[in-house]
């Protein structure tokens, strides 16, 4: 059965940063609707013998604090409600992603420029900031993908490339974060278009992608 209380009664609550620990600082109140919290520290009997006929006074046991809180499911108290019977959240990041959609091939001098960095296609001998054309796309797409990852310029390694069901390249920010909304993609090749729609990465579970809007447009999956 709910406790009576007036409407002048006052809850007065502090998260505790160590266990059984009376924290500092100011208390919040919190608006509730009712209570039946309550604490019992029941009395245990002895088991000891051999101390005469009668029989030892009880011990206390620990105290049992019990019972539920009926709240109002507003804004600010319910958060903190949520936090006091969870612990602090664990938000996890979400990494800007984007891709570069291929109609056909590449030919040679075709380029694409990824962060700043203009990669050229060519037909053989690659070097540097160059890939060599593959027999077909899917191959070209999966040469480039194995390029950019073993590139050591300090341009291209913040992110991860990869072959997207051979008609597109992949590119996924290494950072958790919305730092990676500032690396852009641009093709200068006119078989390869830009599908990056601008969403903001952040810290939260949320659609992102790479900064910039260029050529086709294509929506981009949930990064949930």
């Amino acid at each position: 059965m709910a406790r009576s209380y007036g409407s002048a009664a006052t809850l007065l609550a502090l998260k505790e940063a160590s266990y059984g620990v009376k924290p500092p600082g100011n208390w919040e109140k919190f608006a509730f609707v009712s209570s039946d919290i309550g604490a019992e520290q029941n009395l245990l009997s002895s088991e000891l013998l051999g101390q005469g006929r009668e029989p030892r006074a009880p011990f206390r046991d620990v105290i049992n604090d019990e019972g539920n809180f009926v709240v109002p499911v507003e804004a600010r108290d319910f958060g903190r409600w949520l936090q006091l019977l969870m612990g602090n959240p664990t938000s996890a990041g979400v990494a800007a992603t984007g891709d570069i959609t291929f109609t056909a091939n590449p030919s040679a001098s075709h380029t694409i420029t990824i962060n700043g960095v203009v990669w050229t296609f060519v037909v053989s001998g690659a070097t540097g900031t160059q890939t060599n054309i593959g027999a077909n796309l899917n191959a070209t797409l999966t040469q480039l993908a194995t390029d950019l990852n073993a590139s050591v310029n300090a341009s291209i390694t913040p992110a991860t490339y990869s072959n997207g069901a051979g008609t597109k390249l992949n590119i996924v920010h290494d950072t958790l974060s919305a730092v990676g909304n500032s690396f852009t993609l641009a093709s200068g090749n006119p078989n390869g278009g830009q599908a990056v729609p601008r969403y903001q990465a952040a810290a939260l579970p949320t659609r992102s992608s790479v900064a910039q809007r260029h050529y086709h447009h294509s929506p981009l999956r949930s990064a949930m």
